[in-house]
C-alpha cells in the first residue's frame, strides 16, 4: 500500500460524477467545518500504481450501519456515539475488502471486526454473514438507481428510473421526490 486517506465531504465540494468511470471530481473548501456533512471519501493507492477512490453519502453509511449494527438499531453505541469515526472506518473497510489485494491475516481482521468470537471459536456478527449473490445484485440495482438519481440534469432524465424504484423503498422515493423538487424550480 501506497496511500491511504478517509475524509469526510462537505456540501459543494463534490464538483463532478462521471456516469461512465464512476470517478468523482472534488474542489475541497478552505473554510469548511461550517459546511454540513453529506459524506466520506476514501482512497487508496497501491505500490503497483492501482488508484481507487470510494464515495459514500451519510444516508447511505446510515443504512449499512442499520443494516449491520445491532447496537445502532437500537439507537446506541458508535455510530451513535462517533459517527464520524464508525462512517471513516466503514468507508476505508468497505473500499480495502473490495479493491486491495489482502493478506490472509488481514482478511481475518476485517472477519474479526467489532465481532464475538463464541465457544466454538465462530465469529458471531451479522456483518460476517455471508452476502449472497441475490443481494450483491439487488445493492448494485439500487446504487445504480440512487447514482441515476443523483446525476439526472432534467426531469424526462430522472423519470427514467422511476417504475425501477420498490414500492417498499422509502429511502429512495424521497430521494426522487427530492430530486423531483430541485428539477421542478429550475
Amino acid at each position: 500500500m501506497s496511500a491511504i486517506y478517509v475524509s469526510d465531504v462537505r456540501t459543494g465540494e463534490i464538483t463532478h460524477i462521471d456516469r461512465l468511470t464512476g470517478e468523482i471530481l472534488f474542489d475541497w473548501m478552505e473554510d469548511r467545518n461550517k459546511l454540513p456533512v453529506v459524506g466520506y471519501v476514501g482512497y487508496m493507492e497501491l505500490l503497483n500504481g492501482f488508484k481507487k477512490t470510494m464515495y459514500m453519502t451519510v444516508d447511505e453509511l446510515k443504512a449499512h450501519g442499520m443494516r449491520f449494527s445491532q447496537t445502532m438499531k437500537r439507537g446506541s453505541g458508535l455510530w451513535k456515539e462517533d459517527f464520524d469515526a464508525m462512517a471513516s472506518k466503514t468507508v476505508i473497510k468497505l473500499l480495502l475488502s473490495k479493491y486491495a489485494p489482502l493478506s490472509v491475516d488481514m482478511q481475518t481482521a476485517t472477519l474479526a471486526d467489532q465481532s464475538v468470537i463464541s465457544a466454538e471459536n465462530e465469529y458471531e456478527y451479522v456483518d460476517n454473514t455471508p452476502v449472497l449473490s441475490e443481494e450483491v445484485a439487488s445493492d448494485k440495482e439500487r446504487d445504480r438507481i440512487v447514482k441515476h438519481i443523483t446525476t439526472s440534469k432534467n426531469k424526462e432524465e430522472l423519470m427514467a428510473c422511476y417504475n425501477a424504484i420498490g414500492d417498499d423503498d422509502d429511502e429512495l422515493k424521497n430521494k426522487y421526490a427530492e430530486k423531483l423538487k430541485t428539477l421542478t424550480i429550475k
